[in-house]
């Protein structure tokens, strides 16, 4: 029974979201606000989650949200919109993360010219 009722709420849930972003590409942006005050919360404790307090999270939730909205044409509705944010996310933070590791690196090999510079 619980089962079910599960795979109404799953049913249900995408029909909403659907429904909102279908909205949201007519140029609704209170449909768009409404999927953004839903996830987030989650979308925030996900970045935090992954960025381990290296990078400002407010930063970068702005920036998955950003992404969403400018990517929405291309949501298929295969997935629920929280899967489909959530692999947004995911690639946010990866590329901070990939970010920091070019930067580092750069430093890295500045350091070595400068060092060896002195020799």
């Amino acid at each position: 029974m619980r089962s079910h009722q599960l795979d109404n709420y799953k049913v249900s849930r995408k029909i909403e979201e659907n429904l909102l972003i279908d909205r949201c590409l007519r140029g609704e942006n209170k449909a768009f606000n409404i999927l953004y005050k839903r996830y987030y919360n989650s979308i925030y404790a996900y970045c935090h989650r992954l960025l381990k307090g290296r990078f400002d999270i407010d930063d970068a939730v702005q920036h998955v949200f950003l992404e969403a909205w400018k990517s929405l044409k291309r949501f298929e509705g295969r997935s629920l919109f929280s899967t489909w944010i959530i692999k947004i996310a995911i690639h946010t933070c990866l590329s901070y993360h990939r970010s920091i590791k070019k930067n580092s690196v750069n430093i890295s090999l500045d350091t070595n010219k400068i060092g060896s510079a002195h020799v």
